[in-house]
């Protein structure tokens, strides 16, 4: 029972991003259903006829340029015009809130020390990545990195590196992405979850704050495999209050015939949308791919925002 607790709060945040009785997000406006994928997938369609877009960028990046750079001389090369447009079309084309936004990000990345995460990995962040939890491997047909997340592999004690491991995760499938690739799709693995690897409360709001908040429009797909019966039952009575964009960014799909089937339909969606070599085995790909912790933080993390920082200066 208290298992399934733990995985009803989780789908409830992650699809609706409320828990429990909580009051619609601010800013996501009345009268339409609201995600917490919503800033990390594509927004609510918008008109864009409707809107001078060139003008609205220049505005802000001249605000940027104005007031950003000179405080974030190191993320100059981040801040640039796919970037501004990610955060606009996060913020319905509003310049001052996705300005809001950037600024916020800047801080956090600041604070955070990712730049640092990613270059000086640390052995803290080596342990967490000693085990195949969360890894970036393989591109689906659009050329964008695939991310698995496999709860059931959970090594470590809940501490700051496991939030590190996941944005050297993040920024690692966005130095695959060759431009204008700039979405990546998520295999979320729910084999074997227990209360025993079953991510806490705060590890899950941490993930969905910097999944939502400082990684927006990243989301191509969120690929749910083997989820836990008591998600599809919810997943039912909440769909009609997930918004239709992030809805049709979600599917669910099982690794073998013999897990317990549900009314809701399965395929195997990763086949579909990825060539066989690029999908592991286990998924029903031809990949024998074999996760190495060690040879996984060797390979090379080449950030293309770090170079054109480089060149600007």
């Amino acid at each position: 029972k208290g298992e399934g607790i733990l995985e009803t709060n989780m789908l409830r945040r992650i699809l609706t991003g409320k828990e429990g009785n909580e009051s619609q997000s601010e800013g996501q406006g009345e009268g339409r259903p609201v995600s917490s994928l919503d800033s990390m997938d594509e927004p609510e369609v918008v008109n864009e006829n409707s809107v001078d877009h060139e003008a609205t960028l220049e505005k802000l990046r001249a605000r940027v340029e104005s007031e950003l750079v000179k405080d974030y001389p190191e993320d100059r090369g981040w801040l640039d015009d796919a970037c501004l447009n990610r955060y606009l079309r996060a913020r319905k084309f509003d310049w001052t809130k996705a300005f809001a936004m950037l600024e916020a990000t800047l801080r956090w990345r600041r604070e955070f020390g990712v730049v640092k995460i990613i270059t000086d990995v640390s052995d803290g962040l080596r342990k967490e990545g000693e085990a195949p939890k969360t890894y970036v491997n393989g591109k689906d047909m659009e050329g964008r990195p695939i991310m698995y997340m496999k709860p059931r592999f959970q090594n470590t004690e809940e501490s700051e590196f496991q939030m590190h491991h996941l944005v050297y995760n993040l920024e690692r499938a966005i130095s695959e992405m060759e431009p204008p690739v700039e979405k990546m799709v998520i295999v979320m693995d729910f084999k074997q979850l227990s209360r025993r690897n079953n991510p806490s409360l705060s590890t899950q709001k941490q993930t969905l704050n910097i999944l939502q908040n400082h990684y927006p429009e990243r989301l191509g797909m969120a690929i749910l495999v083997d989820a836990p019966p008591l998600f599809h039952a919810l997943y039912k009575v909440i769909r009609p209050f997930v918004d239709p964009v992030t809805r049709s960014k979600i599917a669910w799909m099982k690794s073998s015939p013999s897990t317990s089937s549900t009314n809701i339909q399965h395929q195997n969606i990763l086949t579909e949308i990825a060539s066989s070599d690029q999908v592991e085995s286990e998924y029903g790909g031809s990949s024998n791919f074999f996760y190495d912790g060690e040879a996984y933080f060797a390979a090379p993390l080449v950030l293309r925002y770090l170079t054109n920082a480089e060149s600007k200066n």
